[in-house]
C-alpha cells in the first residue's frame, strides 16, 4: 500500500524545496562570488520553492494535524534560512554558503520526521519507506561541509548578528 495522494504530493514538494536549497548551497559554495551573483541565486531559489506551495497548501487539508505542524515547522524553518540569508548579505556575505548548509540539516530532519509520521499514521497498512534515500541525502549534505576557517567565520558573524 502507498502513502495517501495527499501525502505524496506534499512529501514531493517537501522534498523538491530540500533539493533546491541544496542546489543554492551548491551555487553559494563556488569560489569568487559577487554579491549580485549570490542574489540572483536566491533569487532563483525562492521563486522555485514558490512552486511548490501551492500543491502543498492545497494538499494539507487532507492531513493530520500534526502532519501540518510539522509543514509549517519545515516553513518556519525555510524563513529563518531566509531572514539569515538577508542579515549575511548585508554583514558578510561570502558566509551565505553556511546559512543555508545549517538550515539544510534542519530541514532534513523535519522531511524525516513528517515521513515518518505518515507512515505511522498508516500502521496497520504495509508501507514501502525507503529509509536510505533519506540516509543518502543527509550523506551527501553532509559531505558538502564546508571548512574549519569558514565555519568559525560564520560562528562569529552569527554572534555578532546577535548582540547587534
Amino acid at each position: 500500500m502507498k502513502l495517501r495522494s495527499s501525502e505524496e504530493i506534499v512529501l514531493v514538494s517537501l522534498s523538491k524545496i530540500l533539493f533546491e536549497a541544496h542546489e543554492l548551497y551548491a551555487s553559494l559554495s563556488t569560489s569568487f562570488q559577487c554579491k549580485k551573483s549570490i542574489l540572483t541565486a536566491i533569487d532563483k531559489f525562492e521563486e522555485t520553492a514558490a512552486r511548490y506551495h501551492s500543491d502543498i497548501s492545497t494538499n494539507m487539508n487532507y492531513l493530520s494535524h500534526h502532519s501540518i505542524s510539522l509543514i509549517y515547522k519545515f516553513y518556519l524553518q525555510l524563513s529563518e534560512l531566509k531572514i539569515e540569508l538577508n542579515e549575511s548579505i548585508e554583514k558578510e556575505y561570502m558566509l551565505t554558503s553556511l546559512s543555508v548548509f545549517h538550515s539544510a540539516q534542519d530541514l532534513i530532519e523535519t522531511l524525516s520526521e513528517i515521513q515518518e509520521l505518515f507512515i505511522k499514521e498508516h500502521s496497520d497498512q504495509k508501507i514501502e519507506f525507503e529509509k536510505k534515500t533519506q540516509q543518502d541525502l543527509i550523506k551527501t549534505i553532509q559531505e558538502l561541509k564546508p571548512s574549519a576557517i569558514i565555519k568559525n567565520d560564520y560562528n562569529f558573524l552569527n554572534q555578532e548578528l546577535a548582540f547587534n
